[in-house]
């Protein structure tokens, strides 16, 4: 991940973004399923917290990927 002119790109050598919303959804009692598209998640999770996008849009994208912890074998 590194920074251009402001703005964040995924560097796509690196799962830092999702081990960073792993750790984050881990911690308030979710996970990510296994077949889950890590790249599609990385970009949701950037382009939020890089302010381009809303939660609202953050959980509509995720939906598929994200569930209660114990739902994941």
């Amino acid at each position: 991940m590194e920074a251009s002119r402001g703005r964040i790109r995924l560097n796509r050598a690196t799962s830092e973004p999702v081990s960073i919303v792993a750790s984050i959804l881990k911690v308030n009692g979710y996970d990510i399923v296994p077949e889950a598209d890590t790249e599609l998640m990385a970009v949701a999770f950037l382009e939020l917290i890089d302010r381009h996008r809303t939660t609202e849009a953050f959980e509509t994208y995720l939906a598929d990927y994200v569930v209660p912890s114990n739902l994941v074998p």
